[in-house]
């Protein structure tokens, strides 16, 4: 028979494929690109870029000619790849961390409901919450596709305004499912404590600080600067995020595994 328990320890498993901490060091991906892209723009619109004498590379059946666009071109879609690429994990990630836990969250509600009988009230009061506040998440939940966002920030220039749509959309998302989740952590806490079940920990003092409308502004005025300090921000502040899921995850599945010794014991 289908053991509930085992499929919430798969998924609590399964955090070391969804949340993944992505290096920081991937922001000069995109430091490349703005820069690139930026001087070639600049020279053409002074009219440098026809002085910049061009140049040949030997290769064994001839030679290749390059001159000065070409060269500012390739380099700048080799750093708009890599930026491109970023972007797709950033997505991708937010993606299967935001799926793993509605599960989770989904399960433990099950779990619960399963297990509370009619007259316990003070599990059905935090318990009718928690189901409020787990509909609410499903509700301002959305998936991305990873890999359109990622094509769409290929586009020279035009990519730069998508990268900043993209960040917009991930950050405000990113911003109700830190809130709601912790409205779900702290009804299950209340539900576990009034059962008798260990309790688990609510982190009480981290709210994300950054302000997707702040940032969208400082993007568009500083044309487009801002956007690297916002991607910077939404490539670091979820590792913070997934460090306390390491913690309170273990602690939700040993409240449950013990709820159930207890009524094995009795």
């Amino acid at each position: 028979m289908f053991d509930p328990g085992e499929r919430l320890s798969k998924l609590v498993q399964m955090r070391a494929s969804t949340d993944i901490r992505l290096g920081t060091g991937w922001i000069f991906s995109a430091i490349a690109s703005y820069v690139l892209w930026t001087t070639l723009a600049a020279l053409f619109l002074t009219g440098l870029l026809q002085r910049i004498p061009s140049f040949t590379i030997p290769v064994i059946l001839g030679s290749i000619f390059f001159d000065a666009t070409t060269l500012l071109s390739l380099l700048g879609i080799c750093a708009s790849t890599g930026l491109a690429y970023l972007v797709f994990r950033v997505v991708d990630r937010q993606n299967k961390h935001a799926l793993r836990i509605r599960e989770i969250f989904s399960e433990s509600l099950r779990r619960i409901e399963s297990e509370t009988r009619p007259g316990q009230l003070n599990v059905l009061l935090p318990l009718n919450s928690a189901e409020q506040d787990f509909s609410a998440l499903l509700q301002n939940t959305h998936e991305r596709s990873a890999i359109l966002w990622a094509m769409l920030v290929l586009i020279p220039y035009l990519g730069w305004l998508f990268l900043i749509i993209t960040l917009y959309h991930l950050s405000e998302e990113s911003t109700v499912h830190e809130r709601m989740e912790r409205l779900l952590l702290e009804d299950l806490d209340r539900i576990l404590g009034a059962a008798g079940s260990q309790r688990i920990p609510v982190e009480t003092h981290y709210l994300p600080s950054r302000s997707s409308t702040g940032f969208l502004l400082a993007s568009l005025f500083t044309i487009g600067i801002g956007s690297i300090f916002w991607l910077y921000e939404m490539i670091s502040s979820p590792n913070r995020h997934f460090g306390y899921h390491s913690d309170f995850e273990p602690n939700l599945l040993a409240a449950f595994a013990r709820s159930q010794v207890a009524r094995s014991g009795t």
